[in-house]
């Protein structure tokens, strides 16, 4: 029996890693593609954006957010919300119609 428990831990461990490496491999190609996706760190976001205009902080229930603002560069104004240092939420404005 304890074969057995020990055998369900291992598939559930070999889950959660399995889960986890396609997640990095999802940001490793947005990144290498230099788009923003869910999950991406700080550092990240540095080397496809540069540095933001603007830095502020959010708290809510859930905790503390870090806000970084872009201006327009000619795709629209972008926001990207950060919780503990990894990408949480993007928008972008998209391009301004003339």
């Amino acid at each position: 029996q304890e074969s057995a428990v020990a055998q369900g831990r291992q598939r559930k461990a070999d889950a959660e890693w399995l889960e986890r490496h396609a997640e990095e491999k999802k940001i490793e190609d947005a990144y290498r593609r230099r788009e923003v996706v869910a999950g991406m760190t700080q550092d990240q976001i540095r080397l496809i954006l540069g540095t933001p205009d603007r830095i502020g902080k959010y708290a809510d229930a859930q905790g503390q957010d870090d806000v970084w603002e872009y201006p327009d560069r000619g795709t629209g104004r972008s926001t990207i919300i950060f919780r503990d240092g990894r990408v949480l939420q993007y928008r972008n404005t998209g391009k301004r119609r003339r």
